[in-house]
């Protein structure tokens, strides 16, 4: 029996001092999951503005610190059955995008991955 593909967000970065193992972690993990399941990247730089998008899954863009233009910004609204990610709209006329997520691996270390504080997000957006 097959099991369905899943739409995965794998979240990394953020504002800890281990913010360079985060991304080397997430990128490690998304290298055996990506097989199996759509990975989405979500990427949260040292000044906590969220990014996804397939250019973050280039170990480059952190080297070379473009990740706002290999993504797009975005954030988990913390919204009982979102369940999923929101992207804003770019104009001031556009309509912000959804991208559906049926599972978050945080892979965030130190303060804001492990001390709780991102799992209450991912507990409130359910």
């Amino acid at each position: 029996m097959e099991l369905a593909r899943l739409s995965i967000g794998v979240i990394f970065g953020g504002r800890s001092v281990e913010h360079d193992v985060s991304v080397v972690t997430a990128h490690q993990a998304m290298a055996v999951l990506g097989d199996d399941h759509d990975i989405v990247p979500i990427y949260i730089s040292r000044e906590g503005r969220w990014y996804t998008g397939a250019g973050l899954n280039d170990l480059d863009v952190y080297k070379n610190q473009t990740w706002s233009t290999a993504g797009e910004e975005a954030f988990i609204p913390p919204s009982v059955g979102y369940g999923g990610l929101l992207a804003p709209a770019s104009s001031r006329f556009g309509k912000g995008r959804r991208i559906p997520l049926d599972v978050v691996v945080p892979s965030i270390h130190g303060t804001f991955g492990e001390d709780g504080t991102l799992q209450v997000l991912l507990e409130l957006a359910d």
